[in-house]
């Protein structure tokens, strides 16, 4: 690329650390007026093997000065894309790792795919977080009472990804197999069976997976204040009653992971009887009651959680982040929403919006006719 005015090149080209200066005020419509905000926003490229371990931090990086963002994340092991244009003097190479961050606050992360020049003279950049490797991946291997924590790491390895954090029960264990499924469905697994979850680290370089189970899992909480126009997150109803699941034959012998008898494991949870909507969840890797036990509360959980779903569109909060809560105001009902997709946008025309999908219900009112009400429900 041919030599460019000094303000395009990288803020820190030898990773110093230097911040960026604060974007211009921007302007959000609220309520009718505008509101303002003052951003600040930077993008840092990482190489490849920024990933490897995860240590590396956003300014060891070449730190560029951005003038748009857009990120889309998901709890529900979607592949997050982060779109970025910046003032750059390069265009970072596939597999290279960007970094965003608004606020000082680390919104996403992920392997570069795409970078080319837009008739702006900005390098527009498209890079996808590790779900994309671990959805790629697959998994052929056997685990006979394996430590859970080593089944994790182990899969992730499959994908040539290395997990942020394991935060399980270390006496935690499995009997399970797999030929040829997808590393991020054996997490799936693995999370039904502790009452867990997996996700994504915004902070870590190329977006790296996080597990826990049920014991270590928190979220954090964010108390909503600037709605914007045309939200209605809505009122629904869980999507079934009960929950059978239907592994292979139960293991017995001295690795257990084969099935030695013909007859499968079987299990129920809510309510299975007649004109009841039962989901029926096949998986063979399970075979023992225990786990199918386990697996079939997990989604029954799943299934009440999505009780409450809709969109809420807010002044931008670079802090949120799918599995954390959102709470109304009292205003629109004062409930406390999980969080299950969110999408970052900064530009020059919107200003900073932040919009969520929320898809869990976590403590609702009820009104007369003993049904939840949803944010944007009036009070009766």
């Amino acid at each position: 690329m041919p030599d460019v005015p000094q303000q395009l090149r990288p803020i820190n080209p030898g990773g110093t650390g230097t911040e960026s200066e604060p974007a211009e005020t921007a302007d959000v419509d609220f309520d009718g007026t505008a509101l303002q905000q003052e951003i600040t926003a930077d993008v840092a490229v990482l190489p490849a093997s920024a990933a490897d371990t995860g240590e590396a931090e956003f300014d060891d990086g070449e730190v560029y000065p951005v003038t748009e963002i857009s990120y889309e994340s998901s709890r529900y092991n979607q592949s997050a894309l982060l779109v970025t244009k910046i003032l750059a003097d390069r265009y970072p190479e596939q597999d290279e790792i960007v970094m965003a961050r608004i606020n000082g606050t680390p919104i996403g992360s992920g392997r570069v795919d795409v970078s080319a020049p837009n008739d702006e003279g900005l390098v527009v950049i498209d890079s996808y977080d590790s779900v994309r490797k671990l959805k790629q991946g697959t998994v052929t291997a056997s685990f006979d009472d394996a430590p859970l924590d080593t089944v994790i790491t182990t899969v992730c390895a499959f994908a040539d990804v290395a997990p942020a954090r394991v935060d399980v029960d270390e006496d935690a264990s499995t009997f399970t197999a797999y030929e040829g499924r997808s590393c991020a469905g054996v997490l799936d697994d693995m999370a039904n069976r502790v009452r867990g979850a997996w996700y994504v680290d915004p902070s870590t370089p190329g977006g790296l997976p996080v597990f826990t189970d049920g014991s270590n899992f928190a979220v954090t909480q964010h108390e909503i204040e600037h709605i914007l126009p045309d939200t209605d997150p809505g009122l629904q109803t869980a999507p079934y009653d009960g929950v059978v699941v239907i592994g292979g034959g139960e293991a017995t012998g001295a690795s257990r992971v084969y099935s030695a008898s013909k007859d499968p494991v079987r299990a129920v949870a809510g309510d299975t009887g007649s004109g009841a909507r039962v989901y029926e969840h096949e998986d063979k890797s399970i075979t023992n009651v225990e786990t199918a036990q386990q697996t079939a509360h997990s989604l029954l959980d799943e299934f009440e959680r999505q009780s409450g779903t809709g969109q809420i569109k807010l002044v931008g909060d670079e802090r949120i982040q799918p599995l954390d809560t959102v709470i109304m105001p009292d205003s629109l009902g004062g409930q406390e929403y999980l969080v299950s997709e969110v999408t970052h946008e900064l530009s020059s025309d919107s200003g900073f919006v932040t919009t969520v999908q929320v898809g869990a219900l976590i403590d609702g009112a009820v009104d007369a006719e003993g049904d939840v009400r949803g944010p944007g429900t009036p009070t009766p």
